[in-house]
């Protein structure tokens, strides 16, 4: 089954790099995307379960590629 990038998922995705990269907390990544009321990719407020997934996912891929 292939991938199908989606740009709203990759806009999100860049945003949380760069947070991380700027040294943010999980809690205070979490507290930012859901002020901006960003949608996780099933539409509901994160949590620093759903983001914890979505790190562990993408570096994941990182590794693969």
């Amino acid at each position: 089954m292939a991938l199908i990038e989606d740009e709203a998922e990759q806009q999100t995705l860049t945003r949380i790099e760069a947070l991380v990269d700027d040294g943010f907390s999980q809690r205070q990544i979490v507290e930012k995307l859901n002020r901006a009321n960003t949608p996780t990719k099933f539409g509901g407020p994160w949590t620093r379960s759903s983001l914890r997934s979505v790190l562990k996912t993408h570096k994941r891929r990182l590794q693969l590629a």
